[in-house]
């Protein structure tokens, strides 16, 4: 079989597929440096201009908790986006083999929340975060695919009123399809899903049924609390996840840093309220104990 390129960009193998595209590990020839190399599949105008989206999001975005961006291409009119690799899994990975400490799984939650409000204060709304999409090496945690990503300077693509984005991570106005109140508190809602599935190992809605689920987002009830699905959840993170978890944008938690500020008091065991640190050295190293909480068993 002939070798498949991409430019000076040679594919070593495949890192996953989507429905938009699929994600390459490739060697550059120029320089040797291995990359990942994102090829669109589907052919439609809208999902070209989605990955140019991504690729004019991700080279204004210089952050160390970002995938970076390298450079983009077109082969036989096939367009594609080179970015840097990130070697060792996903969080989602981390969580469902739950050989982590919970510690060591907030620490790298706080850097993805620092990532996504660096994004935030460039103007960008991911309305995709969720853990397969925070990427994770040695030196940390990066929030990566950007292509559902709306930039608050330009025209609106994927406002049709059909909802974006994975179901299970998305807020009630991203599910109702209400593109109108969709923001970063959008993004902020689904990192508290995120929050409290690391806290609990299970969603805040345990159903699969995509109306099912609009119905209980829907509802004027709150979710449930982390601590009620895992006794023993320090109250600051039990506190921190039912913020970023309301229903109305006007109660949630007002941004991602805020997030991972109260993270970060957690691990570094100042949890009294209003206290806000700014983030320290490498989170993956500041706290080594086994979390207090151990996870629940499954139902």
């Amino acid at each position: 079989m002939p070798e498949q390129t991409f430019g000076r960009f040679r594919v070593v193998r495949t890192l996953g597929r989507g429905t938009y595209g699929v994600v390459f590990e490739a060697l550059d020839a120029g320089s040797g440096r291995r990359v990942a190399v994102k090829v669109l599949t589907s052919s439609t105008g809208e999902d070209r201009a989605r990955l140019l989206r991504e690729a004019m999001v991700l080279a204004r975005l210089r952050h160390p908790n970002v995938v970076a961006v390298l450079g983009t291409g077109t082969q036989e009119g096939v367009p594609y986006l080179v970015m840097e690799l990130v070697e060792g899994g996903t969080l989602a990975g981390l969580i469902a083999r739950r050989t982590e400490t919970q510690e060591r799984l907030l620490a790298l939650l706080e850097q993805a929340a620092r990532g996504l409000h660096a994004a935030h204060e460039a103007g960008c709304v991911h309305r995709d975060v969720k853990p397969d999409n925070i990427l994770v090496d040695a030196s940390g945690a990066r929030v990566a695919d950007f292509g559902l990503v709306r930039l608050d300077d330009a025209s609106r693509l994927t406002e049709t009123g059909l909802a974006m984005g994975t179901p299970a991570y998305m807020s009630p106005e991203m599910i109702r399809g209400d593109t109108r109140r969709v923001g970063t508190w959008s993004d902020v809602f689904s990192l508290g899903v995120v929050l409290f599935e690391v806290l609990t190992g299970g969603l805040p809605i345990r159903t699969a049924n995509l109306l099912d689920l609009a119905h209980e987002l829907g509802s004027p009830a709150e979710l449930p609390r982390a601590s009620e699905r895992a006794p023993g959840v320090p109250p600051a993170l039990d506190e921190l996840a039912r913020r970023a978890l309301a229903k109305d944008p006007a109660s949630r938690m007002r941004s991602a840093r805020e997030l991972a500020d109260g993270i970060r008091a957690h691990l570094d065991g100042k949890t009294s309220p209003g206290s806000l640190p700014l983030p320290g050295e490498d989170a993956l190293h500041s706290s080594s104990r086994r979390s207090p909480w151990s996870w629940p068993r499954a139902p």
